[in-house]
């Protein structure tokens, strides 16, 4: 059972670091809280280890499919600088119209983009 909880604090202080990082805490991310939560109650009371079992294979399916998504999103970058190590940094920090430019334009080549040959470089073989 110790090592039920010490798993459960291992995703708890990753879910805790994700939003450090990130700045918000995502609907996506509450599949780390929820396996947190089951996993401490398993630590608790090892009784309701059976009856929650399918629970828990459906939660680590769910981490699975989330962690899965997140490894495959494109880095974004909005904003890059090159500065000295001494150098105070600037919050970057768009303007109402600049932000309605940028996700207009997005919205607007999202029509434009073919999302299923992305990552397709054409470099196939025929296996035979």
């Amino acid at each position: 059972m110790q090592e039920i909880a010490a798993q459960a604090a291992a995703v708890s202080s990753i879910y805790r670091e994700l939003v450090e990082r990130i700045g918000q805490k995502g609907g996506s991310m509450s599949v780390l809280n929820t396996l947190t939560w089951q996993m401490q109650r398993m630590a608790e009371d090892p009784e309701i280890i059976p009856k929650q079992l399918s629970y828990f294979k459906s939660n680590i399916g769910a981490f699975g499919t989330w962690l899965n998504e997140a490894l495959l999103q494109p880095l974004e970058v909005d904003y890059m600088t090159w500065c000295g190590a001494d150098t105070e940094l600037r919050r970057p920090n768009a303007g109402l119209w600049a932000t309605v430019k940028f996700q207009a334009v997005s919205f607007y080549r999202s029509f434009f983009t073919d999302y299923n040959a992305l990552g397709d470089r054409g470099g196939r073989r025929d296996t035979r």
